[in-house]
């Protein structure tokens, strides 16, 4: 053989091997394509369920601060009625409820907006990642002011 087709030989070689990179890294391309489609998906996932496990979490904390201003309420009216200062406008029983009442309007709000959340599954799934974040961290500051508020009736 003269150099010639040794030559040739090489280049055809080399070509082929260029070829069969190039191929390998296109697939290696694709797969990695699919692998960040994948963990977009579980991601997005994540954060959808977070976004209803808190929800969830701040209906069952409203309903317990609903159920400490009861209680509340009618400890308020027994510690009155025996003290022998039950009832009367301006009575400071009146003012205690007034108190607890005004705390647990804002609590009907955020159990309100949690329910809606989570009947409206469909609209978890249309909102972009940026809206459900925004929605985690609504939620996560209503737990925490139910907390604040919870924490709050049982110092009264």
């Amino acid at each position: 053989m003269d150099a010639q087709t040794i030559t040739t030989i090489v280049a055809v070689a080399s070509a082929v091997g260029s070829v069969v990179a190039a191929l390998a890294a296109w697939r290696a391309a694709s797969i990695a394509k699919d692998a960040t489609s994948h963990a977009e998906k579980v991601e997005r996932g994540r954060l959808e369920r977070e976004v209803s496990l808190i929800c969830n979490k701040v209906v069952a904390a409203s309903m317990r601060v609903d159920g400490l201003a009861h209680d509340l309420k009618m400890e308020y009216q027994t510690l009155f009625t025996f003290a022998g200062q039950g009832g009367g406008s301006g009575s400071r029983q009146e003012v205690y409820v007034k108190e607890i009442e005004k705390a647990q309007s804002g609590v009907g709000h955020m159990q309100g907006e949690a329910r809606a959340t989570l009947e409206d599954r469909a609209a978890l799934k249309t909102k972009t990642d940026d809206e459900l974040a925004q929605d985690l961290v609504k939620v996560e500051g209503y737990l925490v002011q139910l907390e604040r508020v919870k924490r709050s009736s049982r110092a009264s």
